[in-house]
Parts: C-alpha cells; structure tokens; sequence
C-alpha cells in the first residue's frame, strides 16, 4: 500500500474522529467498549506520517520532519491522557484528582 493511501484513510479517520467530537461530552462518554473518537484520532494522525515523504526534499523538509514527529508523539500522549480520563466513566471526583494531579506535574504541564 503506498503512502497516499495511507495518508487518505488516516485523513478519513481524523475527519470521523472530529465528527463524533461535534457530537458533545455525552456521546462522547457514552461510547462503549473503546472511546472509538480518539482512537481514531490516533490512527489517523499515524497513518499521515507516510505523506511526509511526499513532499521535495529540500531544507525545510529536513527542518520540519522532526517537528512533524513531534507533533505526532504528542498527539499520541494526548490521546493516551484522554484515554485514561475516559476510562474514569462518571466518576466525575477520580476524574478531577487526576487531572489536579497532571496539572500539578511540571514535567507533563511545561511541554
């Protein structure tokens, strides 16, 4: 499978990711048995790194591939915190503690 279509289906996933986002925090919570909306969001953001390659190799594309792996490491740990805050369900008081606890973390708050 070459990289275009990799990038398309990781596009169609990013764009049915944000979809089910428009749906609101209930639907959002009420997802079972996966939160499928940030699972897609993470394969869809994986599945573009290939169109990287597309572009001319040229400065700017040594420049900014790092950058462009970085974006997608973070967006992996960011799907992974929501992953555990989705986790919680109702319990509206775990969910608070943790998130006290990420914010009072300089190491996970800085970057």
């Amino acid at each position: 499978m070459n990289y275009k279509v990799l990038g398309v289906i990781g596009l169609v996933f990013l764009i049915l990711s944000r979809f089910m986002f428009t749906q609101g925090f209930d639907f959002l919570q009420a997802q079972r048995p996966l939160d499928f909306a940030h699972w897609f969001m993470l394969l869809g953001a994986l599945l573009m790194i290939p169109l990287n390659s597309m572009f001319p190799k040229s400065v700017l594309h040594t420049l900014f591939t790092p950058l462009v792996y970085l974006g997608v490491a973070a967006h992996m740990g960011m799907c992974t915190i929501d992953f555990v805050v989705w986790s919680y369900g109702e319990d509206m008081e775990a969910k608070k503690a943790f998130i006290s606890h990420l914010i009072a973390t300089p190491a996970l708050t800085i970057p």
